[in-house]
């Protein structure tokens, strides 16, 4: 992950990507009243483990 944004929000939000996951903190203020969305760059997908039958590669 090279970047997590807070979309509605001119303020940078600081993350730790680990082996466990990613840990985000939000800034102070909110953009909005009842939810958030977060825009997350440079994340990399593993390979599908499976065919589109449904059986192991």
């Amino acid at each position: 992950i090279s970047g997590v944004a807070l979309l509605g929000s001119t303020e940078s939000v600081t993350f730790t990507h680990e082996k466990e996951g990613v840990t985000v903190k939000l800034p102070a203020s909110a953009p909005c009243k009842y939810a958030y969305t977060l825009k997350i760059t440079g994340l990399k997908m593993n390979a599908p483990t499976a065919t589109l039958s449904g059986n192991p590669l």
